[in-house]
């Protein structure tokens, strides 16, 4: 049997494409009639360290519609995830995706309160991204479900193309 953490406010988010292959494959969701506020509430009473930490949904998310899915790309993202949190010294609490866009592009997106000091570190992300294999490297402010309606012309606070 497979369990997950879908909660009822994840089930309320059209962003959430893994939701039918969840489904599709009998995943059990026993925290689904729990929003994430309670589930918080209730890792929070029971002593759990990381009660408030940020959401971490599956690495797949990070991917744009029509990136393959393989161990190579989620192990970039990985990567380049642990190296950002790492550099600006995030806390558990504030969120960071390292997105996977068509042609090897990475957006890096961190929360607004952090989003000054991640554009600081922009040269040293930026080759380290591009170390992993990424193409170019943006950095702009955290959007939950940015994937889902991504344009390409949207607005980014610095982004380098390939030299």
């Amino acid at each position: 049997m497979l369990y997950n953490g879908t909660n009822a406010d994840d089930l309320l988010d059209s962003t959430r494409v893994g939701l039918m292959a969840a489904s599709e494959f009998k995943v059990v969701s026993p925290l689904s009639e729990l929003t994430k506020q309670e589930v918080r509430d209730v890792a929070k009473y029971l002593g759990l360290p990381n009660w408030n930490a940020a959401a971490s949904p599956c690495l797949r998310s990070r991917l744009q519609f029509g990136v393959e899915a393989t161990q190579q790309h989620l192990h970039q993202v990985e990567q380049a995830e642990d190296f950002v949190r790492n550099l600006i010294h995030l806390k558990p609490q504030m969120s960071l995706r390292v997105r996977f866009l068509a042609g090897n592009k990475a957006a890096v997106e961190v929360d607004n309160e952090v989003l000054e000091k991640a554009v600081s570190h922009f040269d040293t992300i930026d080759a380290e991204l591009r170390r992993l294999g990424f193409n170019a490297v943006d950095i702009r402010a955290f959007r939950s479900g940015s994937l889902s309606g991504f344009s390409a012309s949207a607005a980014h606070v610095r982004y380098v193309p390939v030299k």
